[in-house]
């Protein structure tokens, strides 16, 4: 039989895991009901001590038989169903509430929802061929789904996806269920997304650039990787990763936002997404509805927090409800984007909007498909609501500028030869 790598040096790995990532410890294999694969079934993994002379380490298949990763340096990710060190990776999305201890109360398939409490939710990444370096995952991300759709029963979705893996794309859920029946939102808290690694990221982990791994979960979400955000994950214990977000959840009995939004100067219907281009200014909406039946909501209190790479635009600001119906300016326009600006009172099933414009700028932006995220807030006393809407830009690549000026050059020498062509055409004597 073909010999895996040291058995000794994969046990070491394994036990350098179990310190580094006690975020990920200790996980007992429960039932696999969630996960999918884009292959119809990945392989099932699983993990022997080594062989009789304690110098290989050996998988098995699903029917028993050994399986061999000499000469194979294809990703395989989360497919280990007795990892020592987690319990079967294939229920890789799990969760506790954050004042929980992290040692042991994850749960991977349901957990009870609680009002007002905030839950960590995390993915578990692991390429499970041997090979190291050689075997490196590339174009490697990960995404999370939440439902914006309120239910007694919510499934916050985890994805890895890879360019080269065995299977490209692996998905699994936990479900997220209301103890009495009575319907919640889950409200994902912008700027919690976090990597675990013991490359570059570290022990204590390091914060995600910006909000990808939710807001663009239908494009794949957010690269991970091991040196840097890079989409690279090497094969083995090693090179494990772990990756974490926090989402609230917010019963509802109380009020809700919405916001949506739109390019400026234009009658257009205010949406979750629009299209723009550096210099374009959006409007945005953000729309406050009181859920109660009988009771007056007063002070409430409207918070923006814009993206980088947007603007907010002077004196734009303001304030639609039963008061105000064509639209009242608020010049305290700092208060919206610091501690938050008071709207008012509102009676049972009343509604209010403010609204403002802002400038798409790049100060930041990277060549391809930019996702700008605003982030509103609503509060009621200690209540907090939030949503956000996405304006999606795209920068040209450095080459695409390239060659587009280059033809513009090329455009314009034409021109200038066809006149001058044409002015020694005249001048010829006939």
């Amino acid at each position: 039989m073909l010999k895996q790598p040291k058995a000794k040096k994969i046990v070491q790995y394994m036990a350098l895991s179990t310190i580094l990532f006690s975020i990920a410890t200790i996980l007992i294999p429960m039932s696999v009901s969630a996960y999918w694969d884009n292959l119809g079934g990945r392989p099932a993994l699983t993990l022997t001590d080594g062989d009789e002379n304690g110098d290989g380490a050996t998988f098995l298949d699903e029917e028993g038989n050994p399986r061999s990763f000499i000469g194979d340096y294809t990703p395989v990710f989360n497919s280990i169903v007795n990892n020592p060190n987690y319990g079967d990776e294939r229920n890789f999305v799990t969760a506790l509430a954050i004042d929980q201890d992290m040692h042991g109360a994850w749960n991977s398939n349901t957990i009870t929802a609680e009002d007002g409490q905030v839950y960590l939710v995390r993915i578990y990444v692991h390429n499970n061929n041997p090979n190291g370096e050689d075997a490196t995952a590339t174009g490697t991300k990960v995404a999370f789904s939440i439902p914006t759709a309120s239910s007694d029963q919510i499934e916050v979705g985890g994805w890895i996806n890879s360019d080269n893996a065995n299977a490209t794309q692996i998905y699994d859920d936990i479900s997220f269920q209301a103890p009495d029946g009575q319907s919640f939102h889950l409200e994902y808290v912008y700027g919690s997304a976090m990597l675990y690694n013991k490359g570059f990221a570290g022990l204590s982990g390091t914060g995600f650039p910006d909000d990808s791994i939710v807001t663009n979960a239908s494009s794949g979400g957010a690269l991970i990787g091991y040196e840097d955000f890079n989409g690279r994950i090497p094969g083995c214990f090693e090179y494990t990763q772990i990756v974490t977000i926090k989402v609230k959840v917010v019963y509802d009995h109380e009020f809700e936002l919405d916001v949506k939004v739109r390019l400026a100067g234009t009658h257009d219907e205010f949406t979750e997404s629009v299209d723009a281009k550096v210099g374009d200014k959006v409007e945005y909406q953000i729309e406050f509805h009181n859920n109660t039946a009988n009771d007056i909501q007063e002070n409430v209190i409207i918070r923006d927090v814009l993206p980088n790479n947007m603007v907010y635009v002077g004196n734009t600001t303001y304030l639609y409800n039963s008061n105000h119906k064509d639209g009242k300016q608020i010049p305290q326009d700092g208060d919206l984007f610091d501690g938050g600006m008071n709207i008012g009172n509102y009676e049972p099933n009343a509604s209010g909007w403010v609204r403002f414009t802002a400038e798409v700028t790049d100060k930041s932006l990277e060549e391809g498909d930019n996702v700008l995220v605003n982030w509103a807030q609503g509060m009621v006393k200690a209540t907090i609501h939030q949503d956000h809407a996405k304006t999606m830009v795209q920068k040209p690549k450095i080459t695409h500028t390239i060659i587009t000026g280059l033809l513009c050059v090329l455009l314009v020498l034409c021109l200038l030869i066809i006149i001058y062509l044409l002015l020694k055409l005249r001048r010829t004597p006939k």
